[in-house]
Parts: C-alpha cells; structure tokens; sequence
C-alpha cells in the first residue's frame, strides 16, 4: 500500500499536514472500503511503528503482522515532544509555501540510482534501489531520460509519534494477535537500546510473538530477500493454517 504523499498515492492538500497516526486510520477506511473484517500485515519501517500501533489498537483485526526493523513509536521526553512540535510547526509552513507547479529536480537514471542509495547512508544497494524507483519517480515532461522523485516533499516534516515511553509499552501489552518483528543487525536503534529491550520483552509475553535478527542493514528484505524469506514463509505458514 502507497500511503498518501508516497509512490503512486495523492498527496494532502496544502495546509494539511501528514500524521502517523492518520496512516494508522487510513487502514481502517480501506478495510471498511473493501469490506473486509481482518487484514495481514507485512511493514517495514516506519509501516512497520505503523502496524504496530493498529495492532494494539484493534487486535480482533489483525490476522497476523510482520514488521521489519521498526518495533515501535520511538520514546520522546516532554522537553523534546514540544521541542518537536514547534520546529516541526514551522517547516511545515515553510514546505507548504515551497510547493509550486513547476517540475521538481530531474535526474537521469543512474543519478537516481546514486541518490537513493547515498540518500539512504548506502542501506539500499544499487541493485535494490530499482525496485523502489519503480514507484518513486515519474518521467521528465520535458526531457525523455531524465525522472524526479515523486514523493511529498512535505513528508520530510511530518508529525511523527511523540509518545513518552509508557504509551508504547501499554500498546504492546495490548498486543496479542500472531505477531513477528525482524531486526536488523546492522540498523540503529534511533533511540535508547533499553526503550526497545524493554518493549520487546513486553511483547514476548503475547504467546504468538517470534523474533528474530538477521546479519544486514535496515533495507536487508531488498538487499538479501532470503535472510527473511523463509523466516517470513514459515510464520505466514503456521499461522495460515491454524
């Protein structure tokens, strides 16, 4: 699924900003579209915090949920929650007020390939990075071998989840559908290591909760698909037929 502002999705207006937690609502809205009482999830990222946060807010509609490299919403003090805010407040603006109908910066498509693999500090080897362009850019108006990144730029300041440590241990207590998290070894943390051991050993008390970690950087499912593959195949398995 593109979420709003991503690959082949609309972007909000302008004057509407993006919020975590309306991706969280946006599963709801297509479930109640398609008539659907349960989905399984696979989500990497920040999809991955995402399918966290439905997972503990609705259970009873969640078949099963894997998540790569992204447990959950990252642990803010006050200080920084409003620290946040206010510069996030800011930048919105100043991103609403740059958005024009002139064509974004085009690039040929080994420039592309280069900028996404650096953009992501090299997590994303070349070879992979095509399999994410392929929803990322559109062609030039302008010039046939040229492409620009199709993504809201407004996205690089959305409101992010500003919880303080309790919420999300109280979101994985509520967790009790099959669920699989993947860490990669290679990927920080983000935050403090203890906000995540101490939410991971909350969620291992969920009877269908597996973890493992694998050897690669945080785009290790595009890298090197079969250091997930079967961990992944196996749980779908188990839990398909039960």
């Amino acid at each position: 699924m593109d979420l709003p502002g991503h690959g082949h999705s609309s972007w909000l207006p302008l004057g509407i900003t993006y919020h975590s937690i309306d991706f969280v609502s946006l599963l709801l809205r297509i479930m109640d579209y398609f008539k659907w009482d349960k989905i399984s999830m696979i989500c990497h990222s920040m999809s991955s915090i995402n399918g966290f946060v439905f997972s503990a807010l609705f259970p009873e509609k969640v078949d099963m949920m894997v998540g790569l490299d992204g447990l959950k919403p990252l642990a803010r003090s006050s200080e920084k929650v409003v620290d946040y805010y206010k510069d996030s407040m800011k930048n919105i603006i100043m991103y609403d007020d740059r958005i024009n109908k002139l064509e974004p910066p085009c690039y040929e498509w080994n420039e592309l390939v280069e900028r996404l693999h650096n953009g992501t500090n090299k997590s994303v080897n070349r070879e992979a990075c095509k399999f994410l362009l392929k929803r990322a850019i559109r062609p030039s108006k302008h010039d046939s071998q040229k492409y620009y990144f199709a993504r809201d730029s407004r996205l690089k300041k959305k409101h992010f989840y500003t919880f303080s440590e309790d919420v999300p241990l109280e979101m994985a207590r509520r967790i009790n559908c099959p669920y699989m998290f993947i860490k990669a070894s290679q990927s920080p943390y983000y935050e403090s290591r203890k906000h995540f051991d101490t939410t991971l050993e909350v969620m291992k008390q969920n009877p269908h909760f597996e973890f493992y970690e694998v050897e690669g950087s945080h785009h290790v499912h595009l890298n090197d698909p079969m250091k997930v593959a079967p961990i992944i195949n196996s749980f779908i398995r188990k839990w398909r037929s039960s």
